[in-house]
């Protein structure tokens, strides 16, 4: 995922030209990155994910992206500096900050992007380091100060989304940025009864229709502006989930593929669809 998502977001989305283009540039696009916290690739085309299924009929969708770790910090840390745990130093959630290495939002920001971020777990609060190069970073999530875990604090997809639209209104005129993350797979599973029907009962699929039908709704507002032409959407996962494959309930201890394997889709202005094993 590292040698893929990268070229894809700062070269076929964002301004690699040949040098004989370079008189007359297209502009430049839009992106709405949209990470998903904790989703396997293999939900999608399952009849419970019609928003991103549609997505990846018109886009790209490349069936082979892996994360470089299963856990949410340093999964994050590498899909926006490109480099690996070693290399940017987080190695484990809620342990370090990322340092000043390039992200995708200094280099954007610095090329004249207006950059915007909301986060749906404390996990990935500005504490740790991934708010640099945003000009508007929200990671407002109440945490219950007697949890045992601080670090699980969360909020709704719906939240984020809500969120997500009102910053969509303030975004005009120069190219943007806008980078919403989605934590609703992640354990425990408790999806709305409406989008756990859809998966016929499976909580964690619950979870996920829950989340698709967000996107959804935030692909409709973006579709809705001037500017859906010249937008890039790239949807991504940050890890999966083991669901008990090799003894591991959840993730975050081991590499096998229901861990590690992500969905990755690019719909963006110029790329034909398409299905990539070479991620």
């Amino acid at each position: 995922m590292r040698r893929r998502l990268v070229p894809i977001l700062f070269c076929a989305l964002s301004a690699c030209r040949p040098a004989a283009d370079m008189a007359a540039p297209a502009p430049r696009p839009n992106i709405l990155l949209i990470t998903v916290d904790t989703m396997r690739a293999d939900r999608l085309g399952r009849g419970f994910t019609p928003a991103l299924d549609q997505l990846a009929a018109e886009g790209i969708r490349f069936t082979e992206a892996r994360s470089v770790v299963p856990l949410t910090l340093p999964a994050h840390a590498s899909i926006m500096t490109g480099q690996l745990p070693p290399a940017h130093g987080i190695r484990i959630n809620g342990a370090a900050r990322l340092q000043a290495a390039p992200t995708l939002a200094t280099l954007l920001k610095a090329a004249g992007y207006q950059t915007r971020a909301v986060v749906a777990a404390f996990v990935l609060d500005r504490r740790f380091g991934l708010d640099a190069g945003f000009d508007d970073y929200d990671d407002q999530i109440v945490r219950d100060p007697d949890a045992m875990d601080l670090l699980q604090a969360e909020r709704p997809a719906g939240e984020v989304v809500d969120r997500a639209v009102k910053m969509l209104g303030g975004l005009q005129d120069a190219p943007w940025l806008l980078w919403v993350h989605l934590y609703d797979p992640h354990a425990p599973y408790a999806p709305p009864a409406a989008a756990l029907a859809r998966a016929k009962g499976d909580a964690y699929n619950g979870e996920i229709a829950y989340v698709d039908e967000q996107i959804g709704r935030l692909l409709s507002t973006v579709a809705a502006r001037a500017d859906a032409g010249r937008t890039a959407v790239i949807v991504a996962g940050d890890h999966g989930e083991s669901l008990g494959a090799h003894g591991e309930p959840t993730h975050g201890m081991l590499v096998f593929e229901p861990a590690i394997r992500v969905p990755l889709v690019v719909r963006a202005p110029g790329l034909a669809p398409a299905t990539r094993d070479d991620a």
